[in-house]
């Protein structure tokens, strides 16, 4: 879906780098206990970007507004980085 006008053009760019592309790779490699093939670099790419297109238009569509799953999740993660930060200091 395109992005509203006002984004401007650059909201409807993904940009996966090569840092994205190593971590990808990193996932695939532990979970499968082997090196992707080509093809299959293609498919978590391909996964990646569908996912991505999914997560920037949800907002937009106000599919986030009192989702008990993403408040869930969301939370989870403030405690994550809250007790990471703790740990640091």
């Amino acid at each position: 879906m395109a992005p509203p006008e006002s984004a401007g053009p650059q909201a409807a760019v993904i940009t996966l780098d090569q840092a994205r592309l190593d971590h990808l790779q990193t996932l695939w490699t532990a979970l499968w206990k082997r090196d992707p093939s080509p093809e299959d670099m293609a498919a978590i790419t391909d996964c990646h970007l569908r996912q991505e297109v999914f997560y920037r238009e949800a907002p937009r569509m106000g599919l986030v507004k009192d989702d008990d799953i993403i408040r869930t999740r969301l939370a989870q993660k403030m405690e994550a980085a809250s007790s990471d930060l703790s740990m640091v200091m």
